[in-house]
């Protein structure tokens, strides 16, 4: 008998995720000084390079189990940032995720007093992604074939990395970007994306196709092997700023929605993607929200009720000794001369902000949830004292509870939202 892989990963997991594979040989761990191994290597868009050999004796079941999720954190690159609200830029790349693969196999010896020997059996033929994600409260089980593999982009059902579903509703200046995992396992990556305009059932002229490289960004199947690829939400902001007069909204004045897609290798290769126009979703008071959530991508939210803003400052004060400060020449100065008293040496301004708003349904309250979780977000501000263009703010969500109702029919409670700046204000 041979060592045999019995349990993986899927294809695409989160860096807090576990990562277990599970190794199992009937005859061969009877030997002198068994012990399986596991070596994991790294892919850095050209060469495989190992970066930690684990070993385990068996366990009561004559198996082993390796969680290699400890080292892939180890291995994680620069937390990719959304795209700015300036940008026009319809794609970005990040060195974000870690590719990876095992190869696994046993050591044993002769006898008690030599040396053990490896002996290598597979390579894992399976690549696999790790991204800063959680998925695993999405699944019933961390074995193959979780749902996690709906996010790679190699079918007519498979989604993007957000958790707003397959219809958004946008205004028509809306921004924001959403994210899909780069995947060169796939023989052709889906490096183009389709736009079409619609009236209603309609279609305005015909599906335009979107090539990654040509915008921005980088062909995901060619050089871009370890990405989240951001795309810039293809909202009428950034389409509007493109040179192809076919992708401007304003080409289609009678527009209700447009549709996108992804495609790669002659086929469609994610679920079609509907963005309904609505401009009366605009913000009742001029904030939006970007955050990474669960599935490694980036989602966004605007404001639809009142925000509230609390400033507290904060003083730094040092004790200072005034010596002579008063001219001393008489009885009744020669009092406060001597007097210690406190010097403000330093002052900063922490920003809190409440917002209050009822989301319009259960989607929009997943969001919320998703935003209270997120551990990374953004705050787009439009202040006329503070910012003159609009400038995004990291951000530390201070809300822990959200409520709401477990019928649908029942009416939408308000919630609120508690946040602040990431960083005091310097005065």
């Amino acid at each position: 008998m041979s060592v045999t892989l019995n349990q993986s990963p899927s294809r695409l997991i989160g860096f807090r995720d576990p990562a277990v594979y599970v190794l199992y040989d009937s005859a061969n761990y009877s030997l002198n000084k068994f012990r399986y191994l596991v070596e994991l290597s790294v892919y850095d868009g050209s060469t495989w390079t190992a970066v930690a050999l684990l070993k385990r004796y068996p366990n009561n079941s004559n198996a082993a189990v390796f969680d290699v999720a400890n080292i892939l954190k180890a291995q994680q690159r620069d937390l990719d940032a959304p795209l700015g609200p300036a940008s026009t830029e319809l794609f970005a790349v990040s060195n974000s995720a870690v590719r990876y693969r095992i190869q696994y196999g046993y050591e044993s010896s002769t006898g008690p007093d030599t040396a053990p020997a490896t002996t290598w059996q597979a390579t894992e033929s399976a690549v696999h992604y790790a991204i800063d994600a959680r998925y695993l409260g999405l699944q019933h089980t961390i074995a193959s074939g979780g749902i996690q593999s709906n996010y790679i982009l190699d079918a007519t059902d498979k989604g993007m990395l957000s958790l707003q579903g397959n219809e958004y509703r946008v205004s028509d200046t809306e921004k924001g970007s959403f994210s899909f995992i780069s995947d060169d396992a796939i023989s052709s990556d889906p490096s183009i994306f389709y736009i079409q305009f619609f009236n209603g059932s309609t279609g305005l002229g015909a599906a335009v196709p979107v090539t990654v490289s040509a915008r921005g960004g980088v062909d995901p199947g060619v050089t871009d092997l370890n990405s989240v690829v951001q795309i810039a939400y293809l909202t009428p902001f950034y389409l509007e700023a493109q040179a192809t007069a076919s992708l401007k909204p304003s080409t289609y004045p009678t527009w209700t929605h447009y549709e996108v897609y992804a495609y790669g290798g002659g086929i469609i290769r994610s679920e079609v993607i509907k963005f309904v126009r609505d401009n009366d979703c605009k913000p009742y008071t001029p904030l939006r929200f970007m955050w990474k959530n669960r599935l490694g991508g980036w989602d966004q939210m605007y404001s639809t009720g009142k925000t509230r803003k609390k400033s507290a400052v904060k003083r730094t004060q040092l004790a200072h000794d005034r010596g002579n400060w008063f001219s001393a020449q008489g009885a009744s100065s020669f009092e406060y001369s001597t007097q210690v008293s406190s010097v403000i040496t330093e002052l900063t301004r922490e920003e809190t902000y409440t917002l209050q708003f009822q989301p319009k349904d259960a989607g929009e309250r997943r969001l919320v949830e998703s935003l209270v979780e997120a551990r990374h977000a953004f705050a787009w501000l439009y202040n006329a004292d503070e910012a003159t263009d609009e400038t995004y703010y990291p951000i530390v969500i201070l809300t822990n509870t959200v409520e709401s109702l477990s019928s649908e029919n029942d009416k939408v409670k308000t919630v609120s939202i508690e946040f602040r700046m990431a960083n005091e204000r310097a005065i």
